[in-house]
C-alpha cells in the first residue's frame, strides 16, 4: 500500500496491516505485559521482604527468570531485526525510515536517500516454468532489503518516483 501520511509530506510504502503504524502484535505485547506483572512482584520484595515471608525465595526466583527472559528478548531483538514491514520517505532530512518487525519488537532504521541504488521488483525462480518476483530496496553498497510481498509493481514504480522527488527537494 502506498500513500501519504496525514498532515505531512511523508510517503509510506507498507503492507496494509502496517500502513497506519506498528502496534503490539503477537509476542510484541509480551514484554509490556511482563513489566506489568513484574512491578507488583518487585515492590514487596524490595520494600517489605518480611511481608512476603517464606515466599521470598520463590518470588526472587520468579524475578530472576523474568530478568533472564527480558535480557534474552532484548538481545534477540537487537541481533535479529526481522522483516521490513514499512518504508517511509522523510524528505526534510533526506532519509528513508525502515520499520523491521521482529519476534519481540519493532526496530526502526534510517538510510540516507543517496544510498538507495534502486527500488524494484526482483525476479526469482520458483519452479521450472514459474517466475515469482518480490519488491526490494537495493543500497549502493549492494545490501538488499526485501519489502512486503503485498506491495505491487505499480506501487514500487510510484514510490521510486517519490524518492526522486525527495532527493531533489532535499538537495535544494
Amino acid at each position: 500500500m502506498l500513500g501519504v501520511l496525514d498532515g505531512s509530506d511523508h510517503w509510506r510504502l507498507a503492507s496494509p496491516q502496517h500502513f497506519e503504524g506498528e502496534g503490539y502484535k503477537g509476542l510484541h505485547a509480551f514484554v509490556p505485559a511482563m513489566v506489568g506483572v513484574l512491578v507488583p512482584l518487585l515492590v514487596p520484595v524490595v520494600f517489605a521482604p518480611a511481608m512476603v515471608g517464606k515466599a521470598l525465595p520463590l518470588l526472587i526466583a520468579l524475578l530472576l527468570a523474568m530478568l533472564a527472559f527480558a535480557a534474552f528478548a532484548a538481545a534477540y531483538s537487537m541481533l535479529v531485526k526481522g522483516d521490513v514491514v514499512s518504508v517511509t520517505i522523510l524528505p526534510e532530512v533526506g532519509r528513508l525510515e525502515l520499520v523491521h518487525s521482529g519476534l519481540f519488537a519493532n526496530a526502526r532504521t534510517q538510510v540516507p536517500l543517496a544510498e538507495v541504488a534502486s527500488v524494484d521488483m526482483s525476479p526469482t525462480q520458483a519452479g521450472r516454468r514459474f517466475q515469482q518476483s518480490f519488491p526490494r530496496i537495493v543500497l549502493t553498497d549492494g545490501r538488499m532489503m526485501r519489502l512486503p510481498e503485498e506491495i505491487t509493481r505499480g506501487e514500487v514504480i510510484a514510490f521510486r518516483g517519490r524518492i526522486e522527488e525527495a532527493r531533489r527537494k532535499h538537495a535544494k
